[in-house]
C-alpha cells in the first residue's frame, strides 16, 4: 500500500483512528470529539474502506506506522503475549463480586446423571 492512501484520509478520520488507537470505543470517541456515536462510525468504517484494511485496529496501526516512521509497506510485528507475568487470579464466590455462586446438584439430579455417592456401578 502506498503512502497516497493515507492521505486520502480526512482529518476527522485520522482523529478517529488516532483515538481507536488508544482503545477508545465509538461512544468515548464521539463525546471527545462532540459529534454523534453513529457519525464516529461511518468516519472509521470510510479510513477502513479507503486503507483497505480488515479492521478498525488494523487501520490504526497503519496511520500510526504511516505517521512515525513514513513505512506502511512494512509487515506489522507480531504480538506476543507475555506467560512470564500470570494473570490475577478471579474471585468466583462472595457477594461483593456481583456473580452467582455455582450450585451443587440435588441428591435427585445427582442420581439421574450418575453421580449419586449411593448408587452402585
Amino acid at each position: 500500500m502506498s503512502a497516497s492512501r493515507i492521505d486520502l484520509l480526512t482529518e476527522a478520520q485520522r482523529a478517529c483512528l488516532r483515538l481507536v488507537l488508544t482503545h477508545h470505543n465509538s461512544k468515548e470517541i464521539a463525546a471527545l470529539l462532540g459529534v454523534s456515536p453513529s457519525a464516529i462510525d461511518k468516519r472509521i468504517e470510510r479510513a477502513v474502506q479507503v486503507l483497505g484494511a480488515g479492521s478498525r485496529f488494523e487501520a490504526a496501526r497503519l496511520l500510526q506506522r504511516h505517521e512515525t516512521a513514513g513505512d506502511i509497506d512494512a509487515p506489522a510485528e507480531p504480538r506476543v503475549m507475555s506467560s512470564a507475568t500470570p494473570a490475577p487470579a478471579l474471585r468466583t464466590t462472595g457477594r461483593r463480586t456481583g456473580r452467582r455462586q455455582r450450585r451443587r446438584p440435588t441428591c435427585w439430579s445427582r442420581r439421574m446423571i450418575g453421580s449419586h455417592p449411593n448408587q452402585s456401578t
